[in-house]
């Protein structure tokens, strides 16, 4: 057990599970590995200018998970440290939510031109970021079993 507060553990899980998707905005490779594990292959050498096209979503990922390792770490007082968490949660959430279409964005590749890759990718990427957090050396979880296959 630990003697962390619930919120602080809560929130370290929430910035874990986000991870791998702030990972992928720092780099095209990334981003390729991230969009192959969603079943959408796409270049890395096409993915050079990617990020403009997630508008907030690089940036509110990477808010969350310093606001989640503040409070995590312990330093302050935790109290203080709640609004900027929830409001870290609330951003991440409307700028995912938000991704309907790649704006004014030009040169993607053709896959991110479609709107069904839009349509999709929201409730896409939670699903995933959720289950690859689950999936991943969850000892209070044993019993889960890949049947995405």
């Amino acid at each position: 057990m630990t003697d962390k507060p619930i919120l602080a553990r809560f929130t370290a899980a929430v910035a874990e599970a986000l991870a791998p998707l702030g990972d992928a905005f720092d780099s095209p490779v990334g981003m390729a590995q991230f969009l192959a594990e969603l079943g959408w292959p796409v270049p890395a050498e096409e993915l050079a200018g990617v990020n403009a096209a997630f508008g907030s979503v690089p940036a509110a990922v990477t808010a969350l998970i310093q606001a989640a390792d503040a409070l995590a770490g312990g330093s302050g007082d935790p109290a203080s440290q709640i609004p900027a968490v929830a409001e870290a949660i609330g951003a991440v959430t409307t700028a995912i939510g938000g991704l309907t279409t790649p704006g004014t964005v030009s040169g993607l590749p053709q896959l991110m031109q479609s709107p069904a890759f839009w349509s999709g990718f929201a409730t896409d990427v939670v699903d995933h970021l959720i289950y690859r957090y689950l999936w991943s050396d969850r000892p209070a979880l044993p019993d889960i079993k890949d049947d995405r296959a």
